[in-house]
């Protein structure tokens, strides 16, 4: 594929992230995209992109992007309908043991601790002594990742 090509297809990826954000909100509850809302988007980007070959690859990574994101969302939402059952067992065993009291159960320990954490106030204080707060800063590097 030559380097023209290339540069439409990226050019017009842009759109993609457009089409993902203006599908309705009733299909992103559902973890599925409705297609006919796809095509017709794809439809009209198509009108801007003149080259037949570009909009064939545009158009097959929609599909793939879609799949993609319909199986990340979908295990999204398991795995906090999974965190959720595992609160409700937690809240069910909470009620047959004691809080700082560790209980042994069919083999298996189990404890549930209550205790007070002390935080620093890193936004009061870099208010109240800012140079202060500036000589001790520490930059780390972090990741975050999400598809809304």
């Amino acid at each position: 594929m030559n380097e023209a090509i290339k540069n439409d297809i990226f050019k017009s990826l842009s759109q993609i992230d457009d089409l993902f954000n203006t599908v309705p909100e009733e299909n992103n509850k559902s973890n599925s995209v409705d297609f006919e809302i796809v095509d017709t988007k794809i439809e009209e980007a198509k009108v801007e992109v003149n080259n037949e070959e570009v909009y064939n690859k545009l158009r097959e990574l929609t599909a793939d992007w879609l799949e993609v994101q319909n199986k990340y969302k979908t295990m999204e939402n398991k795995l906090l309908e999974l965190k959720q059952k595992r609160k409700e067992i937690e809240e069910e065993i909470k009620k047959y043991i004691n809080p700082n009291e560790p209980k042994v159960i069919d083999g298996r320990k189990i404890t549930w601790s209550v205790y007070v954490e002390k935080r620093f106030d890193s936004k009061r204080f870099k208010e109240n002594y800012p140079q202060l707060y500036e000589q001790f800063v520490k930059e780390n590097t972090r990741e975050r990742f999400n598809i809304k």
